[in-house]
């Protein structure tokens, strides 16, 4: 069992994915912590806001496997798994946030927010090649 823990901990792909959701997730809370002025553990785990944790996770894994394994077929899989991901966040969800606004009557609260905007998304990207390219290269 310890052999295996040390494996992953060992893994720089396992690492960089875990490094860049918490990190995404971290920043999500520290902000909704930073709005409200008291701690929002809760946020923590919300889908949704700023950063998209979903389009940095993703992001770090298909550039995880592009460093270590090159231009492969996991490497391509991995990206047609991030591009539904982050379509989805930007599409469907979105969607589900608009006819929550309209259910609520024109009013949406950060815990009913489900999608991303554009801006969340590029965010999570950027976040998911910084933190794996400074796990690879660390």
């Amino acid at each position: 069992m310890s052999s295996f823990i040390v494996n992953i901990v060992h893994n720089k792909v396992v690492m960089a994915v875990f490094l860049t959701w918490f990190i995404a997730h971290f920043i999500k809370f520290f902000n909704a912590s930073i709005n409200h002025r008291k701690i929002v553990l809760k946020q923590f785990f919300a889908v949704g806001g700023m950063p998209s944790a979903h389009a940095a996770t993703v992001t770090s894994l298909s550039i995880s496997i592009l460093l270590e394994e090159g231009l492969s077929t996991t490497f391509v899989v991995a990206v047609v798994l991030a591009l539904i991901v982050m379509r989805d966040a930007l599409g469907v969800r979105a969607v589900v946030d608009k006819h929550t606004l309209k259910l609520n009557k024109g009013k949406i609260t950060q815990s009913e927010r489900v999608g991303h905007t554009i801006t969340e998304v590029v965010a999570g990207i950027v976040i998911g090649i910084v933190i794996t390219f400074l796990v690879f290269l660390g």
